[in-house]
């Protein structure tokens, strides 16, 4: 029965809607995904080199240092587990009306999240990374070394469930736990607390010790089965329906409300992205994305290469505008219906969608002031970057919002949800970073570096100058294409 669940189950993905009608996406994501299997390939093929070329490792070997900082790796992966996996329960509804046992169904439901991207990708660094590291291992170690990490990949992989669960019961027990570890990490930075050291000496003895491999795969055997037998007391639909959770935030909405209907169309933006996963799962990846400078200001690489910085610039002050605001009305799509059924002035609908935009991006250009220290340059690169954001790109957004007709279900997965995305959503980003940059690129040519960064500052700022014209034009344009929208978002 587990093994025709499973087959069920293949057949489900292979014939689902979107792959169907999404060829095309389907076929970029797939070039994206060998591509950065690839990197990642090549990435554990050179560790060992980086490692021997950038640290004085002493008499340890390289095993023993990947060893002691195994711990914050498994860390890392178990908070991005978190944030992007769900518990398998919550597939499990479909299932519980059919003549299926409940052990039977949990083991499936158990299996079938085994075959996930973030076991995927681990495993084929991992495996080119064993291979280079060959001739640091004594025989027989290197296959029980390989055989710990898929084992600890596979124990995060199953404990995410547990704290998941956890979490729903008890959140308070989760909070205590990350906070020790969270003193734990900031202590071994001080230097009160030898995390690294503890963490080679847990990992490192099976390079002495290859039958020690037996052990650690005992670990996610036994994670497995405590999963199973949660699992299997909860195979009831009262017990994984999602339960109506009422979120009550400090936003004073009745300030926004006060600046009219905007600011009242602007309160309802702001409790739509409050109230769902999958618009939350933007605000979440948004600081995350506001580090990307970090990659390009610290690399001397660029230090002369203003174009890339441009880029840089452009994505990191524009991090919300692009991730939010490829969805702009889309957000809206199940309700998009009622929305037209209302007495809206399309006006102040369009400059609450405007607001919604700038001020984030507002504050991601505030935030990105301290990469100041890395030059005053970066300041004004930034700050052109900002400019064209809040000026042009932000308008390039809402017309996009006029041609997007693809329904959004707010109520599925919050991370790597690819529903309702398009091949056009992807390409959309690309003049949106490009753009400035080839406006700097020929200012540069013509007169210099300055006047480059100038005409993309002065581009932007006219679109701010001219804001109240545009955003009528972009109106009476979306309004002109209204009933084609809503038609399309009423498809499943």
């Amino acid at each position: 029965m587990i093994f025709k669940l499973l087959r069920l189950s293949f057949k489900e993905k292979r014939r689902s809607p979107m792959r169907q009608q999404n060829i095309i996406l389907n076929i970029f994501l797939g070039i994206i995904l060998v591509y950065f299997l690839l990197l990642l390939v090549l990435f554990g093929h050179f560790t060992p080199r980086i490692i021997e070329e950038s640290m004085d490792i002493g008499d340890s070997s390289i095993p023993e240092i990947l060893g002691s900082w195994l711990v914050y790796y498994l860390m890392f992966d178990l908070f991005l587990r978190f944030f992007a996996q769900e518990i398998p329960e919550l597939s499990a509804r479909r299932y519980l009306l059919l003549p299926v046992k409940r052990n039977s169904l949990a083991h499936f439901l158990m299996l079938r999240s085994l075959f996930s991207g973030f076991n995927l990708i681990p495993t084929f660094f991992f495996i080119s990374l064993g291979i280079s590291l060959g001739p640091y291992f004594i025989e027989g170690s290197r296959l029980a070394w390989f055989m710990m990490i898929i084992s600890l990949v596979i124990t995060n992989h199953l404990l995410n469930f547990i704290i998941k669960r956890k979490i729903a019961e008890d959140t308070w027990i989760v909070i205590i736990g990350a906070l020790v570890i969270l003193l734990m990490g900031i202590a071994n930075y001080f230097g009160y607390f030898p995390l690294t050291q503890l963490s080679g000496l847990i990992f490192n003895p099976i390079i002495q010790f290859p039958g020690l491999a037996f052990l650690w795969m005992s670990v996610p055997v036994l994670v497995y089965f405590l999963n199973h037998r949660a699992l299997v007391k909860r195979m009831y639909l009262e017990s994984i329906e999602p339960k109506a959770i009422h979120y009550e935030t400090r936003i004073n909405y009745a300030a926004l409300q006060r600046f009219g209907a905007p600011g009242e169309l602007l309160a309802l933006e702001l409790k739509l992205i409050l109230r769902h996963k999958r618009t939350r799962s933007v605000l979440i990846m948004v600081p995350f994305l506001l580090l990307y400078g970090f990659l390009f200001y610290t690399n001397p690489v660029y230090a002369d290469k203003t174009a890339w910085l441009l880029f840089a610039g452009i994505f990191v002050t524009g991090a919300f505008l692009i991730s939010y605001g490829q969805f702009l009305v889309a957000w809206e799509s199940s309700y998009f219906d009622a929305i037209l059924t209302k007495s809206i002035n399309f006006d102040e609908y369009f400059k609450a969608k405007y607001y919604i935009l700038v001020v984030p991006t507002l504050a991601a250009w505030l935030i990105t002031l301290p990469y100041g220290y890395f030059g005053l340059k970066v300041i004004f690169i930034n700050t052109a970057a900002f400019l064209f954001n809040v000026g042009v790109n932000v308008y390039v957004m809402m017309l996009f919002a006029a041609f997007n007709q693809k329904r959004l279900d707010l109520s599925g997965g919050s991370v790597m949800n690819y529903q309702g995305v398009s091949a056009k959503h992807w390409l959309l980003s690309l003049p949106l970073l490009l753009f400035p940059v080839i406006i700097y690129l020929i200012f540069n040519l013509i007169w210099n570096e300055t006047a480059g960064l100038v005409a993309v500052g002065l581009t932007g700022a006219t679109g701010v100058i001219l804001q109240n014209p545009l955003l009528k034009k972009l109106t009476r344009f979306f309004v002109s294409r209204k009933y084609e929208i809503a038609s399309s978002f009423r498809i499943k």
